[in-house]
C-alpha cells in the first residue's frame, strides 16, 4: 500500500493519471478554494445552514477556506447549480423531496454533457424566484390579505424593511416577518393598524411554526421567543403590542421590543405634527422615496400636519369621498381633537405611566430628528425605568428621521443599530 496526499486544490500528479476510475473523499470537500476540471462530480451537501455547524467546525481553519464570493461555507441549491455550470458542466441535478431531511441535505451531481431528456428543474431561476422571501396571509376577514411597516399610519407596505438588518437577524438565527396592515384614514388607528398587528402577532406565536416556509433558511421556528421591531410610527405600533396582547386568555406579551425614532406621546405638544400598501407611484417623483405633493395619500398626510389634525384622523379615521355630500363636506374642514382618554388608548407612553405595558424596550432617536421630538424618547424611557421594566436608550446626536436611509461615513449609525439588537438577541 503506498499512502500519499492528493490536493484537489493542484493538477494530480502525472503518475496518478489512470489509475484510478472513482475518487472518493470524506468531509469539507467544499473547503477548497478550486477543484481540478474534468469527469463528473458527486457531492453531498448541507444547502441549509445550521448554527450548530458553525459552532463546531467553525473553530477549524479548513472551514473557511472558500474564497468563491459565498457569504458561508454552506451554499445553497442556486450557488451550486451556478458555480457547477460556471466550471464547465453542462448538466446539474439534485435530489429533491418533501421531508425537512430532503431540503437540508442533497445529493449534487454535475455532467460535462447536456441531459437527453427534458429540461431540468433550474435551482438559479428557483431562488431568484422566491428570492428568500415569502408571502404568506395570516389572517383574510372580507377576503383581504393582511400581511407591519411605517408610513404614518398611512402609506407604504410590508416591503420597507431594511435589508441589512434583515440579514443582521438571519445571521444571528432571528427569522424576520415582515406584515401588512389596514392604512389610515380608510380604517383609524385603533381598528386598522393596532388590530392588524395584533392579529399579526398572535399568529406569529400560535400558527406559523405549522407552515411549510420554502424560502426561509431557519429550520425550526421558534414561537416562544418573539421580539416586535420597529422605525418610526412602525415603532409605536411595536410599543403598542405590550399592552394590547396583555389580556385574559391571550398569548404572553413580546419578549422584547425595539423601536427607532418612533413617537411614542400623541399628548405632547408637538401632537399636530407627527388601503394597504401604498407607494407613490414611480412618475410622481416621490421626495425621500415616500413623499409626493402631487400624490392623494401624501396630501393628506402634508394636509393634516399643515393643519394640526393628524390625531383626528387617526383616532376617528375619514370617509371616502363617494360617501360625502357636497353640502356635507365642510364638517372635515376642521375636526374636533379626540377626548384625551381615547388618545391614551394607542398612545404608548400613557399605556407605560398607567402600567399597562410589560415588555422589555430600547428605544433609539437623532436630536436632529424633524418630524417626532426626541424628547419624547426621553420621557419614554424614563417612564419604562420608573415602571421597573428592562429598558435602554440611544439618543444620537446630528441624527435626522429615519437615519439609516442617509450616508454612514463613520459606521457610527449601525453600530447604534447593532447595540440596539444585541439587547433584543440577549432575550431571546
Amino acid at each position: 500500500m503506498e499512502c500519499v496526499v492528493l490536493d484537489i486544490e493542484k493538477p494530480p500528479p502525472e503518475k496518478l493519471y489512470t489509475r484510478f476510475g472513482v475518487v472518493l473523499s470524506t468531509n469539507c470537500i467544499h473547503a477548497t478554494r478550486t477543484c481540478f476540471p474534468g469527469g463528473i462530480g458527486f457531492l453531498v451537501e448541507f444547502t441549509k445552514n445550521m448554527l450548530w455547524f458553525g459552532m463546531v467546525f467553525g473553530l477549524l481553519e479548513g472551514w473557511w477556506l472558500f474564497s468563491d464570493g459565498r457569504d458561508h461555507v454552506l451554499a445553497d441549491e442556486a450557488f451550486w447549480e451556478q458555480s457547477m455550470k460556471g466550471a464547465g458542466f453542462e448538466h446539474v441535478a439534485m435530489t429533491g423531496g418533501s421531508s425537512k431531511e430532503a431540503k437540508t441535505v442533497r445529493i449534487i451531481t454535475a455532467f460535462t454533457e447536456e441531459a437527453k431528456t427534458g429540461p431540468p428543474q433550474s435551482w438559479i431561476r428557483e431562488n431568484w424566484e422566491r428570492s428568500a422571501v415569502e408571502t404568506v396571509a395570516f389572517d383574510t376577514p372580507d377576503g383581504d390579505s393582511l400581511l407591519i411597516h411605517g408610513g404614518v399610519h398611512v402609506m407604504l407596505s410590508r416591503k420597507g424593511i431594511r435589508p441589512k438588518e434583515v440579514k443582521h437577524l438571519l445571521q444571528h438565527g432571528v427569522l424576520p416577518i415582515s406584515v401588512d396592515y389596514r392604512l389610515c384614514p380608510a380604517a383609524n388607528i385603533l381598528h386598522g393598524p393596532m388590530t392588524d398587528v395584533l392579529t399579526a402577532y398572535k399568529w406569529v406565536r400560535t400558527l406559523l411554526p405549522s407552515l411549510k416556509l420554502k424560502a426561509s433558511p431557519i429550520l425550526d421556528i421558534d414561537s416562544d421567543r418573539v421580539a416586535v421591531v420597529g422605525w418610526s410610527t412602525r415603532g409605536t405600533l411595536a410599543l403598542s403590542s405590550s399592552w394590547a396582547v396583555a389580556e385574559p386568555q391571550s398569548v404572553k406579551v413580546p419578549d422584547v421590543i425595539l423601536a427607532f425614532c418612533s413617537p411614542t406621546d400623541y399628548q405632547d405638544e408637538c401632537k399636530f405634527r407627527l388601503i394597504r400598501c401604498y407607494h407613490v407611484p414611480p412618475s410622481k417623483r416621490a421626495t425621500g422615496g415616500w413623499m409626493c405633493p402631487s400624490d392623494p395619500r401624501s396630501d393628506i398626510i402634508l394636509c393634516v400636519n399643515w393643519r394640526g389634525e393628524m390625531l383626528p384622523v387617526l383616532r376617528n379615521g375619514l370617509p371616502s369621498p363617494e360617501t360625502v355630500r357636497p353640502d356635507e363636506r365642510h364638517k372635515f374642514e376642521c375636526l374636533p381633537l379626540p377626548l384625551e382618554e381615547e388618545i391614551t388608548r394607542f398612545g404608548p407612553y400613557a399605556q407605560i405611566v398607567s402600567g399597562a405595558a410589560q415588555s422589555p424596550t430600547y428605544i433609539v432617536h437623532g436630536t436632529k430628528d424633524d418630524l417626532i421630538p426626541w424628547q419624547q424618547s426621553v420621557r419614554t424611557y424614563e417612564a419604562l425605568q420608573n415602571a421597573g421594566i428592562a429598558s435602554n436608550i440611544t439618543i444620537l446626536q446630528d441624527q435626522p428621521h429615519l437615519f439609516n436611509l442617509f450616508s454612514d461615513v463613520t459606521g457610527e449609525n449601525w453600530q447604534a443599530v447593532e447595540k440596539a439588537y444585541e439587547f433584543v438577541l440577549q432575550r431571546l
